[in-house]
């Protein structure tokens, strides 16, 4: 305790250091506006465009200190009423334009007529034209994020706004713009020179860099500001958010995302609103989301609001481009995998046609048996993969957007185990999968003020598996064979409006129909769990609204409730969210809610110990509806060089279920438990360079609630107490450098044993790429490495049993090199 305590001390005298005050001080006292004007071009060597007779006529007391030269004209121009707009490098100073409609201020409580003004738009990349997602957007004091599809909706009592516009990678936007309703904010992910124009000591673009902090619990990152990592060729989604407190590396679960010691089918994953029940190959090194085809990844640890996911653990959202206005294309290949990418601009560049497909061939070189000869005691796996996205975009004469996306992965799986000792045990899985997935989003903007989203998702998964084991010695004759079919599907038609924000609130509804069917059949096996074939029936709403007071606390209230059409029963979800400004950098997140999940996963374990993880429905009958509650809390500096976040978190659930057998009979238990932890995570940049330093303190606890069995209160499979995360990315045009590496206390192994099985986890990954960019193309070429020094680790639910308490797990990512070439043009 005393440690951290300590370590909390010097963290906050650190901060607090003159190191990260680079700051501009406005210091004035009855100081002529022109006389502050010289100052500052002095000072910062700014140009301003201003009438003698303007400048001469106002005197300004001001103190306060900003981060940029832009809020500082700002402020500036407020104290003489005037507007200011930024052309080129030059701020151009006017009086404010007077219109008839409006009101003064100070009549504006007894009137309450004063006209107000619409800025309605969207921001979009400057060169493909994309929009950019859950983009920051400060509009005079208030601050506000666009949609997914880039769009914002303001209303103000000013007819021209400063705003202040930033997006993961992008360098930050500032700049003064009048009202309308068809605005276009274009956000440039590189440094533009300006010809003609000749400007002497400039401060460099700012680049906004910030991937947490801003939200409880969330974590962003985009194909612009995600940095070179080890594996993210072809994991691109996992490699990357393994790095980030709270998203466990140990066990190596990227197809369940353990976040916060979710349960396996807690957490969701959706991809242009399309569920995916499955988010890797089921190898585990695979991503089912082509790297080439994303734009935009939120993920939501916990604490988030009504307008987030379906589950009552993680959600993590996936955006998918909207492709370029010109034809472009990506040819990636490496040992184990080659990638395809094409972008074709149809109907007079009003829309697009994106074309992407993977195939995996394994390995080229068996790098497994001349480095892992000696690991004897575990099980090695093998695979088979393939994917192909599609994907159709169109922007219609009213700014409205019209996109269908498709994604389909087939899977193969094997492993096996042949281990001579005094016993002879042998094992064989087999499994493959189908995933397929459609969606059709439209956009709507109304000329009036407010957007409406309607989405249709339609997605199916398509597990199968086959298990047989042997065990032969003196004392133990034992076959085993088990095979399974599991299956599920939904469809859903959801409608979403977002009011146009003010200054003080944001309000935003919506209805959506939700279908699911699911079905399993086990063929043999030891175990009596009938198989099933069912379907559910769902109605949800939600309302949210954001208020904000004092112009530094934000307040998000939101209702959610379900309505399974059977039960007739209703579940109403309340959730709260918090963000207070302290100061500039500092800000304090919260969030609290009540959480229910109708689509989850229940664990068979038969009489051999062999196990496994069905997707089943709940309908409050036979499955219950899985509830849970969280309470996130949490401190952050967002710097222009430094980003630290400290975040606890506490959570309560019940409704899992979990069959277990043994010679006579099957019984089933309903788990549930709490967990608790502690996120700590620091990013510092210098140059182009980056330093991630994390560090996770969690416990999760179950216990079983079956009369038939103790009530003892035991540590999750997935509980880790530590996990300490670093990487280090250095930028030496044209050579990117990339290591990473990973250290964990563990996690309880399953197994039959009674005692306590705790294996440690670590790695280290490094990556090396040479990048070489032409007029109109580029390519890049290098070696990743995963488990650079082959350390043994275990993946995480993946555990062969045999009938004397003997296990087995299978082995995690071995030493794995990887050379890669990708050329984009």
């Amino acid at each position: 305790m005393k440690f951290h305590l300590f370590l909390a001390f010097a963290v906050s005298l650190f901060i607090n250091s003159n190191a990260f005050s680079q700051v501009i001080v406005l210091d004035y006292t009855d100081v002529m506006l022109n006389e502050i004007l010289i100052d500052l071009n002095t000072k910062y060597g700014i140009q301003v465009s201003i009438s003698s007779k303007l400048s001469s006529q106002c005197a300004i007391t001001l103190h306060q200190n900003v981060k940029t030269i832009d809020k500082a004209i700002y402020l500036i121009a407020e104290q003489c009423d005037l507007d200011v707009q930024k052309i080129g490098e030059v701020y151009t100073f006017r009086k404010k334009k007077k219109y008839k409609q409006e009101t003064p201020i100070k009549e504006v409580t007894k009137t309450k007529q004063r006209k107000q003004f619409l800025f309605q738009g969207e921001v979009l990349d400057s060169i493909s034209l994309e929009p950019l997602p859950y983009t920051l957007i400060s509009i005079g004091k208030r601050t506000i994020k666009s949609d997914q599809k880039g769009r914002f909706s303001y209303r103000s009592y000013r007819s021209i706004e400063f705003f202040e516009i930033k997006q993961l990678g992008y360098t930050i936007k500032d700049t003064s713009l009048s009202y309308g309703n068809k605005l276009i904010i274009l956000l440039s992910s590189n440094i533009q020179e300006i010809e003609e124009v000749s400007i002497i000591r400039t401060q460099p673009p700012r680049v906004y860099s910030v991937t947490s902090g801003d939200e409880a619990g969330l974590i962003q990152l985009n194909n612009i500001g995600t940095k070179l990592i080890p594996g993210s060729n072809n994991n691109f989604i996992f490699n990357n958010l393994r790095m980030y407190p709270g998203i466990m590396a140990a066990g190596e679960s990227s197809s369940e995302f353990i976040i916060w010691g979710s349960y396996p089918g807690q957490g969701q994953i959706t991809y242009d609103g399309i569920t995916l029940f499955n988010g890797s190959g089921m190898n585990g090194d695979l991503s089912r989301v082509n790297p080439l085809m994303v734009q935009n990844i939120q993920v939501h640890k916990g604490g988030y609001n009504v307008d987030i996911g379906d589950r009552v653990g993680s959600v993590i959202i996936i955006d998918s481009k909207d492709g370029s206005r010109k034809l472009t294309g990506s040819i990636n290949v490496d040992n184990q995998m080659a990638n395809l990418y094409l972008c074709v601009p149809l109907f007079k560049k009003t829309s697009t046609l994106q074309i992407a497909a993977r195939k995996s061939y394994y390995q080229l070189i068996n790098f497994q048996e001349k480095f892992n000869s000696d690991k004897t005691n575990y099980v090695y796996p093998t695979y088979d993969y393939g994917d192909f996205n599609l994907k159709f975009t169109s922007v219609l004469k009213n700014r409205d957007r019209i996109q269908i996306s498709s994604i389909a992965s087939i899977d193969g799986y094997y492993e096996n185990l042949d281990k001579k000792d005094e016993s002879v045990y042998f094992s064989s899985l087999t499994a493959n999968s189908f995933q397929l997935g459609n969606s059709i989003n439209y956009a709507h903007n109304w000329k009036k003020g407010g957007l409406t989203r309607v989405i249709f998702s339609q997605s199916l998964f398509r597990p199968k598996e086959s298990f047989t084991s042997t065990i032969n010695n003196s004392t133990n004759n034992d076959n085993y064979t088990s095979s399974l079919e599991n299956g599920i599907d939904e469809y859903q038609l959801r409608f979403e409006h977002s009011l146009s924000t003010t200054q003080k609130n944001q309000l935003m509804f919506s209805a959506a129909y939700t279908r699911n069917h699911c079905s399993f059949n086990q063929y043999d096996g030891s175990s009596e769990i009938k198989n099933f074939d069912y379907s559910t029936d769902r109605f949800s709403i939600y309302i949210k609204d954001q208020l904000t007071l004092w112009n530094r606390l934000k307040l998000e209230f939101g209702l959610k409730g379900d309505f399974l059409f059977k039960q007739l029963k209703p579940f109403v979800q309340p959730r709260i969210n918090g963000k207070l400004e302290l100061t500039e950098n500092w800000t304090l997140n919260f969030g609290w809610g009540i959480y229910n999940q109708f689509v989850s996963k229940i664990q068979i374990v038969d009489s051999s110990g062999a196990r496994s993880l069905v997707w089943s429905l709940a309908d409050e009958i036979y499955i219950p509806v899985q509830h849970s509650m969280h309470n996130v809390f949490g401190i952050s500096y967002l710097g222009n060089s430094i980003e630290i976040g400290l975040e606890g978190f506490y959570k309560t659930f019940n409704g899992i279920i979990r069959y277990t057998a043994n010679d006579t009979l099957t019984y089933s238990q309903t788990l549930n438990g709490n967990g608790f932890g502690l996120d700590l995570f620091s990013k510092f940049r210098f140059k182009k360079h980056e330093v991630i330093l994390s560090y996770s303190l969690g416990k999760y606890n179950e216990y079983s609630d079956s009369k038939s069995t103790s009530s003892k209160v035991m540590e999750a499979e997935q509980s880790q107490r530590h996990e300490i995360k670093t990487s280090l990315n250095l930028v030496f045009t044209p050579v990117t450098i990339s290591l990473a590496g990973v250290y964990g206390s563990g996690i309880n192994a399953f197994s039959s044993k009674e005692e306590d099985v705790f294996i440690p986890y670590s790695r280290i990954d490094l990556a090396i790429m040479y990048t070489k960019k032409l007029k109109k193309t580029s390519f890049n070429t290098g070696i990743s490495i995963l488990n650079l020094l082959n350390t043994s680790n275990s993946r995480l639910f993946r555990t062969t049993n045999f009938s004397d308490n003997s296990s087995y797990s299978t082995l995690g990512i071995p030493f794995t090199p990887t050379l890669f070439f990708n050329f984009n043009f």
